[in-house]
């Protein structure tokens, strides 16, 4: 065999007849070059959690911020009427009702078809109704005992 080399026709699996003098520092030569982008890509994916978790906290603040909490006003209980404690419901839909017999509670809740009475024998009463275009379908009683009659027709 001769020393002499082949040629190389230029292609990526040939391996050189003369390769280059390179450096000794090996991978991490590499790992060098790329300390600057790998600052600046661990530096924004910080920004961006710091910046998530401070959103996060002052979105939750901005929601309880908007809700607003009612406000209700009740009555001196020597002064209601037996009148005023009659409730008159005709809201479509599912509604939940409180009976109470000492003032200022509702005794009475007049439905569209329907008087619904806290019973006698019972100190407060719960009650779930149904109204679909109005009409009651259904009222069901949650707590206590309440009593359900018609609703005379008016004129």
């Amino acid at each position: 065999m001769s020393d002499e080399a082949f040629p190389t026709r230029g292609h990526d699996d040939e391996l050189l007849s003369d390769p280059p003098m390179l450096g000794q520092e090996g991978s991490l030569h590499g790992y060098r070059s790329g300390r600057r982008l790998r600052v600046i890509l661990f530096a924004s994916l910080a920004l961006g959690i710091v910046s998530a978790i401070l959103g996060v906290f002052w979105l939750s603040h901005a929601i309880q911020a908007r809700k607003v909490t009612p406000a209700y006003h009740t009555t001196d209980a020597d002064s209601v009427a037996a009148e005023d404690r009659t409730l008159h419901w005709s809201t479509e839909g599912p509604a939940r009702l409180g009976l109470m017999r000492t003032p200022p509670g509702v005794l009475t809740i007049v439905l569209p078809d329907r008087i619904v009475r806290l019973a006698d024998d019972s100190d407060h009463a719960q009650v779930k109704v149904l109204i679909e275009r109005g009409e009651t379908r259904s009222v069901r009683t949650l707590v206590g005992r309440v009593v359900v009659e018609p609703r005379p027709q008016q004129p």
